[in-house]
């Protein structure tokens, strides 16, 4: 059995186990259940959906490693260092109630 799940604009394929990282964002807020799917039903949209769910475990948050962003313009001694972090989390798919 698999299910879809949209998180920021990103789309995940998940299985019962799986484990996602995603940017960090408001679990109470975020979309399930776009596509399910087992050996012999696949249902698409939101009439056959509304009963779906997908339960998640947050197992935790963490920050990826830094990213540097380098601006350079020749001749005009134009230098800009910057550099991100972006956090992230850990979700662990416990169940999938159809």
């Amino acid at each position: 059995m698999a299910a879809v799940v949209e998180f920021g604009g990103k789309q995940y394929l998940v299985e019962v186990g799986d484990v996602i990282r995603t940017e960090l964002i408001d679990l109470g807020s975020f979309d399930s259940g776009v596509i399910y799917s087992d050996a012999l039903f696949s249902f698409l949209g939101d009439e056959k959906m509304g009963k779906a769910m997908v339960k998640l475990a947050l197992l935790k948050t963490a920050k990826e490693e830094k990213i540097i962003v380098f601006k350079k313009n020749r001749r005009n001694n134009y230098r800009r260092k910057r550099g991100h972090r972006q956090n992230t989390m850990s979700l662990r798919v416990e169940e999938i109630v159809f």
